[in-house]
Order: structure tokens, then C-alpha cells, then sequence
């Protein structure tokens, strides 16, 4: 930004965060003087729920997993992590209503990741 001189006027700043975090996420400011010297604002916290707004069902799956996810999420990519933490099947989340095929799939533990892992569900598969 454009340094404001030897203003002592109080100045607003603003910062949209296009890819934030599942949970809390810690901000501040650093405020570097002519000088070099330099401080820090004080920290916020915010937090976010994204993988609120992600609903899977049924949970057990069989066969099928049907996803809804919000309008941010279409056409991210995911993946399905086994009990290992191995990938076992990876694809795009192609719309807000989607259907992702299980049958496949032992009976087990996965977990749905959204967009590399920011956003996250857990499932069981059964047979």
C-alpha cells in the first residue's frame, strides 16, 4: 500500500481471504516505518466452518455417496483417503449436488477431501 507520509490520521484497511482455511485462522498487520523499524497490529482471529455447508449421505455408504457442497467447492478437485491415508479414488466435484461412485470400495473408513484438504468429511463404506 501507499505509504500515508507523516500522517497521524487513523487509517482502515481491509482483506479478503479468497481461500480460507476450515477452523481458526490468525491475522495481523505489520506496519513498517521509513526507518525500517517496524510493529505489529494486534491478532484477530476468525473462524470458519466451510465443512459445515458439506453434507454427505447416507453415511454408511453403499454404492453410491451423494455430496452437497456450497457453490465455492464446485469444480475442485477431491480425493478418498483409506484408513492408511492411502488415495483410493480422486475426481472433480462437478456440481453442487453430486453423486460419487463407492461400490468399489472395501468396507471401511474414508475420508472426503475437498480442494487438498481443506476441506474434509468422514464416511464409512459397507458392504
Amino acid at each position: 500500500m501507499k505509504d500515508m507520509e507523516n500522517s497521524t490520521k487513523g487509517r482502515s484497511y481491509q482483506f479478503d481471504d479468497l481461500n480460507p482455511i476450515t477452523g481458526t485462522t490468525y491475522y495481523r498487520l505489520q506496519q513498517i516505518d521509513f526507518d525500517g523499524s517496524f510493529s505489529y497490529s494486534q491478532i484477530i482471529a476468525t473462524t470458519n466452518n466451510i465443512d459445515s455447508d458439506i453434507h454427505i449421505y447416507p453415511n454408511p455408504a453403499k454404492g453410491l455417496l451423494f455430496v452437497q457442497v456450497p457453490p465455492t467447492l464446485i469444480g475442485q478437485p477431491h480425493q478418498i483417503i483409506n484408513a492408511l491415508g492411502q488415495s483410493v479414488q480422486a475426481g472433480n466435484i462437478e456440481d453442487a449436488n453430486c453423486q460419487i461412485v463407492v461400490q468399489d470400495l472395501q468396507s471401511g473408513l474414508y475420508v472426503l477431501l475437498i480442494n487438498g484438504g481443506e476441506s474434509k468429511k468422514s464416511f464409512l463404506v459397507k458392504d
